[in-house]
């Protein structure tokens, strides 16, 4: 594998497994790395076997390739890209969408899972609800995937601040690039995404996949006066995640190797990999005070729903 000088191939791969684990496709991942990175680091070919390995499972970083050229006696096995065409225009890879809210507060969305079918449609002028109305790219899996085609591609709205300085953004990979050559380290970032913000990703997902919007009603918080909708699927997600973010500050997973906490366990993981260089398990604070107080304020926010959900 051809890796470029300046990155050592640990690093490289890190970058590789970041932008898998963001959700991605492959053409999206490619584009964001050589937008960040740098062009001329590593090929496409060798950019989609590591990206091919992490979807596979296999997340380890320092994993050992085998020669391309087969011993005497061996048996050349396929190179996965040739087991595995890639076909335009360029579709979302087989991966598990992950919810806006973690796992330990709402359950998984069922639509997430009808995603997970062939990995090209049929004949695409009869899957026109994948199509985005944009930009024409079609995107398959569940609402998620499509969530996130919208946010990157289309969505003008920064969520991402700088903890040292006024820079905002909407990519962590960015982000990062700032905080490293204006600050000299990687700081994480400050997530200031508030209800203008989902606001803005919900017209934007409405024009981009008018099909699959079909919101039902709103609710107002009694709290903050915010309005929230209330999709037909997971009616109180947009709820509890506005009384989580809002007004319960207390953050569920916090690292054992400094102070760094964070609500959703999905982001801990890119953490741990790019402040720490390893995988591993954050600290959960949860327990029943926590799960008491977040239920306690959803009263106070929505009384008329407070009894038709629940806190997992």
């Amino acid at each position: 594998m051809s890796e470029s000088n300046r990155f050592d191939s640990k690093t490289v791969r890190s970058f590789i497994l970041y932008e898998y684990l963001q959700g991605k496709s492959l053409e999206e991942a490619f584009e964001n790395f050589r937008r960040t990175v740098g062009d001329d680091v590593i090929s496409l070919q060798d950019f989609a076997f590591w990206f091919m390995q992490f979807s596979s499972g296999n997340m380890n970083v320092e994993f050992q390739i085998k020669s391309e050229i087969p011993e005497k006696g061996e048996e050349k096995e396929p190179h996965p890209l040739k087991i595995q065409k890639l076909e335009e225009p360029s579709l979302e890879m087989k991966s598990v969408p992950l919810e806006e809210i973690d796992e330990s507060i709402e359950a998984p969305n069922s639509d997430i899972w009808s995603g997970m079918g062939p990995p090209v449609c049929v004949e695409q002028n009869k899957c026109d609800e994948h199509r985005c109305r944009l930009c024409g790219s079609f995107v398959r899996g569940g609402n998620g995937n499509r969530r996130r085609h919208a946010r990157a591609r289309h969505s003008y709205a920064r969520h991402l601040k700088c903890k040292e300085c006024d820079y905002l953004d909407k990519e962590k990979v960015t982000m990062r690039n700032h905080t490293i050559s204006v600050h000299g380290r990687d700081i994480p970032p400050e997530d200031i995404t508030d209800d203008n913000v989902i606001a803005e990703w919900e017209k934007i997902m409405a024009k981009c996949f008018p099909n699959k919007i079909k919101m039902s009603n709103f609710a107002v918080c009694k709290l903050c006066d915010s309005r929230l909708t209330m999709p037909s699927v997971n009616r109180y997600q947009n709820l509890k995640r506005h009384v989580l973010r809002v007004h319960c500050p207390v953050k569920q997973f916090k690292c054992t190797e400094c102070d760094y906490a964070e609500r959703r366990k999905e982001k801990f993981k890119t953490h741990s990999i790019f402040t720490h260089g390893r995988v591993f398990p954050p600290l959960d604070l949860l327990d029943d005070k926590m799960r008491a107080e977040w239920k306690e304020t959803f009263a106070k926010c929505f009384p008329e729903y407070a009894d038709l959900t629940y806190f997992r």
